[in-house]
């Protein structure tokens, strides 16, 4: 998850504390987005799905909503090569993007905490959750407000 969602969120860390990290800690796992909690009445698919019109993580709305505002590129592109909403149908039914996020062979962390110490003391954590509406933010301890 790191690397995939947040390698710049790092590198901004090392880049406001200016030193060489020295140890890391880190923990995460997948809690939510696993079998077990799959909403009662959801398919596997998508396009099949008793509850997809209600779901936040509906591939059909998403995709189609993208679509339907004439965006070509990222992330429609990697779906399908053709932009039209035949060809992004048959992607969503046959292909990965339109598998359920509860039914999917999804290993990835869902939320993870890394702590890293630096050369001189200088700490930093960094929280990562799929479920937090916030943006990024950068808080800097009194005690080394100087080092920035």
């Amino acid at each position: 998850m790191l690397l995939a969602k947040s390698c710049h969120d790092i590198d901004w860390l090392h880049y406001i504390v200016g030193r060489p990290c020295r140890r890391v800690s880190s923990f995460g796992s997948l809690f939510h987005f696993r079998r077990e909690n799959q909403p009662a009445g959801a398919a596997d698919r998508c396009l099949d799905c008793g509850v997809e019109a209600t779901c936040p993580y509906s591939a059909k709305r998403f995709y189609e909503d993208r679509l339907a505002t004439g965006q070509k590129g990222w992330p429609l592109d990697v779906v399908t090569p053709e932009m039209t909403e035949e060809s992004l149908h048959e992607a969503l039914a046959n292909g990965p993007y339109g598998r359920c996020v509860y039914a999917c062979d999804n290993d990835v962390v869902d939320h993870q905490v890394v702590n890293l110490e630096y050369d001189g003391g200088v700490s930093a954590s960094f929280t990562m959750s799929a479920f937090h509406a916030r943006r990024r933010t950068t808080h800097p301890h009194r005690r080394h407000a100087g080092l920035y």
